[in-house]
């Protein structure tokens, strides 16, 4: 089980990223920069581990994986998948903002999905690996199976508005918004989770509508991208300058030079 995890992190990974590469119009991101999003991954798990281990009452974490948190009142689950909510989302989403916000190729729409998305991944399936070796290979594999890309979807909420702040010049106030929706939207999947029974149908629910809002918002994300002109296709699909068709979508022009 636990071979099959690690197969699964490596194919989830390489399909997340061979799909940002194949659909990302804009200037290619450096290969350095997302390998660099997936090092911040890694970090937030470490992270994470340390200050859910501090921060989140002992019977709660004891029960994660074991369906055992009946016993323990709601209010308490409550808070605590919150408090998970808040920790995680904060140390995925935080230090890559400080370290990319002021990065010249942090400056398409899509952007803000691509990075907080590959973190997200990052995170969630090395998380399930962990899972399979603490309580077993099934409880990480079914996790994989029906969320491979649920910390992808909720880091990218915080993602998406960071980049409108930066290049439409949003209020700072979407950017919280964003950060808060993760969190929420992190915590209630935990929450749903621990209570098990309607928890999980609810869990179910929350956990398809975000793997499908991740493409949604890529694709609206793109769309934006293409009328602001940071995209080889849209306006771009001629050169602005000469004229002349711009097949190998780059944006410059291959004939005259100048940028579209």
């Amino acid at each position: 089980m636990i071979i099959a995890a690690l197969i699964a992190f490596a194919v989830a990974v390489y399909l997340f990223i061979l799909f940002i590469i194949k659909r990302d119009r804009g200037h290619k991101e450096p290969i350095e920069a997302l390998f660099a999003a997936m090092g911040f991954g890694i970090l937030a798990v470490f992270l994470a581990m340390i200050l859910n281990g501090i921060l989140i009452p002992k019977e709660v974490i004891d029960a994660i994986g074991t369906n055992n948190s009946q016993h323990i009142p709601t209010t308490t689950l409550l808070a605590s998948a919150i408090g998970i909510g808040f920790i995680e989302e904060s140390v995925k989403c935080i230090p890559l903002a400080f370290f990319i916000y002021k990065k010249r190729y942090f400056d398409e729409l899509t952007d803000g999905i691509i990075y907080f998305g590959i973190v997200g991944l990052t995170f969630g399936i090395i998380e399930d690996i962990l899972y399979s070796i603490e309580y077993g290979g099934a409880v990480g594999l079914f996790r994989i199976i029906i969320s491979p890309y649920l910390h992808a979807s909720f880091t990218i909420l915080f993602g998406m508005c960071l980049i409108q702040r930066k290049v439409l010049k949003r209020s700072w106030m979407l950017v919280v918004g964003g950060y808060l929706a993760a969190i929420l939207a992190h915590g209630f999947f935990d929450f749903f989770v621990f209570i098990g029974g309607l928890g999980l149908l609810l869990m179910f629910a929350l956990t398809v509508t975000l793997n499908i809002l991740l493409f949604v918002f890529f694709r609206r994300s793109q769309l934006l991208d293409e009328r602001r002109g940071e995209s080889a296709i849209g306006i771009n699909k001629f050169c602005r300058h000469c004229g002349k068709p711009n097949p190998e979508r780059l944006l410059y022009c291959s004939f005259c030079g100048k940028h579209s």
